[in-house]
């Protein structure tokens, strides 16, 4: 059994510890094209791939210095919707060991690839009409060598597993002439939207690798990743196996149109800077927060250069979308949105906040209202501006109108939250708020001297633990006691990482907010969780345990820099309507930036 699945145009040439690698079977072959390649102008290479001149002058490069690219396994440096469901990291090496013998990826520059062959960056899709006097295209170029290839394969098998299963889409299967394979085709079919179809066509291929599928009817057993599809033997014919998705499961465009909120409900971006603190004037005068608003009315072009280097790693992710709407073409409309909504999906969008934005799209285009490329850029950052400010949560830090003024910070381990309770201390000092801390985290040892250490540096106090038996919640008790009794402005409470699934630890956390809320009624003021930016989507489930527990009221989102899956928290807050409070985007104590959404959304898409 051979199984046949398309490239990705998404790369990622990160090092790869895995030993196994491998030199492609057509590897002559693909240096014919990297020559022809080689010889095209700038120019020429913008017209042949039909991309902008970055894309045109970043491949145009690579081609002319070819020989001095990195490599990497093909099956880990594709990275696109279906290579999101193959998951081929997680695999074992039995795992990828077996695949090398089955899997085989067709490829415009390389023909074909194995799991394991390694490969250099390269955008050739095998539509592409490279041409020179031999032939006119990839089709031709490749001829029925493909065809050959995989025969003769199929023929060293046991005649029981003389067959094909094609998870690949017609465009690169195209170059196979079935009718002259030594066995029957079997085409894996996922009706509806393009991105889940991709999506499961690698995640039938991780179920084919996993269970060591051998035969037809073993394919049938496919359910998805957590049960979402299932094998409709009605629609099935004998070569294609037709797969749909499970109740209750939002897939459809009137799905994703239903939970989008109307334009008008959405609050409207502000022009300038989100305060850091939101003063709520009253009688008993809280004069510290107002002029604590003042200061940050402004925006510093030095805290948007911040967040415009920090969001480098997810601009560079989502550069193809420039290229889809700098080549924008009405005829090829639902083409470049299926393009346009894997681009968003492999920034870590999410597959709903994803399908939300180009539905939304999708619609205006077929009413008229979006005609060219710009306009769809202008929509698209328009429509993800909207999701980010639609709920109403305010993004600025609101203290309330009494002191003390009490936050509680929550999250897993690693994920920078003492540093980020350090560096929120810092900016409120500097704004002259008089900040107490409470080090709640009693179970990390080193966790009091490092809460210590940013009390000094920011010229805040601390509450530590009199001995290792003290209880977090009494801990929180006596902090915000003492906080009231000297009149301090702002306590921010520290707590021990725990995992989002500890039910334990997690009731932990919200005994100690009942704590805070025993000394002082309405407290905590805001309820924070920090997420590490660089775990993608799985911070989604994180905020929606830590909420269910403790009812957020924010979200401090670290690590920006170092990430390119910073889409994920569009996902947050669109699905759970947590709004941002601050990104952290370096490692000195200025890197903790108030979020704005348009200047998030800015720095994902610059002006072209």
């Amino acid at each position: 059994m051979l199984i046949l699945l398309s490239p990705a145009k998404t790369l990622n040439m990160s090092k790869s510890s895995h030993q196994l690698r491998a030199t492609p079977p057509f590897a002559k072959d693909g240096e014919v094209l990297v020559q022809e390649l080689a010889k095209l102008s700038l120019a020429g290479m913008k017209s042949l791939l039909g991309v902008s001149d970055a894309i045109a002058r970043l491949n145009h490069e690579r081609y002319q210095h070819w020989e001095q690219q990195p490599s990497k396994q093909a099956v880990l440096a594709f990275d696109g919707p279906a290579y999101k469901g193959l998951d081929a990291p997680s695999l074992s090496d039995e795992d990828l060991q077996w695949a090398q013998e089955r899997l085989r990826i067709l490829c415009g520059l390389y023909g074909i690839l194995r799991p394991m062959d390694a490969i250099k960056p390269y955008r050739l899709d095998m539509s592409k009409k490279l041409a020179n006097a031999k032939w006119k295209d990839l089709y031709a170029f490749w001829g029925g060598s493909l065809t050959l290839s995989l025969n003769a394969e199929l023929l060293r098998m046991p005649e029981d597993e003389r067959f094909v299963v094609n998870c690949a889409s017609q465009e690169y299967f195209k170059a196979i002439q079935p009718a002259d394979l030594a066995g029957p085709v079997y085409t894996m079919a996922f009706p509806g939207p393009s991105v889940f179809a991709k999506q499961a066509r690698g995640a039938m291929v991780r179920y084919i690798i996993k269970e060591r599928v051998t035969t037809p009817e073993g394919l049938k057993g496919f359910t998805g990743t957590s049960g979402e599809w299932q094998f409709d033997d009605g629609q099935s014919k004998h070569s294609e196996f037709v797969f749909v998705r499970t109740a209750g499961k939002a897939t459809s465009k009137a799905a994703g149109k239903a939970a989008a909120k109307p334009a008008a409900q959405r609050r409207k971006p502000r022009s300038g800077r989100s305060l850091v603190v939101q003063a709520q004037a009253s009688a008993g005068g809280v004069g510290v927060f107002q002029k604590l608003g003042r200061v940050l009315k402004e925006k510093a072009q030095g805290d948007l250069d911040r967040i415009f280097k920090g969001a480098s790693k997810t601009r560079e992710k989502l550069g193809v979308v420039d290229e889809l709407l700098t080549y924008w073409n009405l005829e090829d409309a639902e083409d470049t949105l299926e393009e346009l909504e894997e681009a968003l999906i492999t920034a870590d969008f999410g597959p709903r906040t994803a399908l939300k934005i180009v539905d939304v799209i999708r619609t205006k285009i077929e009413n008229g209202d979006l005609k060219t490329g710009a306009d769809i850029r202008r929509e698209l950052k328009s429509s993800i501006v909207g999701l980010l400010t639609q709920r109403g949560g305010s993004s600025e830090l609101s203290l309330g109108d009494t002191k003390p003024a009490v936050v509680l910070v929550v999250g897993v381990n690693g994920g920078g939250k003492t540093t980020s309770i350090g560096k929120l201390s810092h900016k409120l000092s500097q704004q002259g708020a008089k900040v107490l801390l409470a080090a709640g985290d009693t179970f990390r040892a080193a966790a009091a001297e490092q809460l210590a250490e940013w009390a000094e540096r920011s010229g805040s106090q601390i509450v530590v633990a009199k001995n290792n038996k003290q209880r977090p919640d009494s801990l929180m008790y006596e902090t915000v006691d003492r906080a009231m009794r000297e009149e301090l402005d702002v306590v921010i409470c520290d707590t021990s990482g725990r995992l989002h699934t500890n039910t334990g630890l997690m009731e932990e956390l919200a005994k100690s907010k009942r704590a805070i809320g025993k000394r002082l009624p309405g407290a905590p003021h805001e309820v924070i969780l920090v997420l590490d930016g660089t775990t993608g989507l799985n911070m989604l489930n994180q905020a929606r345990e830590f909420h269910q527990t403790v009812g957020l009221t924010g979200i401090i989102l670290t690590k920006l820099d170092g990430t390119a899956r910073g889409g994920a928290v569009v996902s947050v807050v669109d699905e759970l309507g947590i709004p941002i409070k601050f990104v952290g985007v370096g490692e000195t104590v200025e890197d903790l930036q108030p979020f704005d959404a348009q200047s998030f959304v800015d720095a994902l898409f610059p002006a072209s």
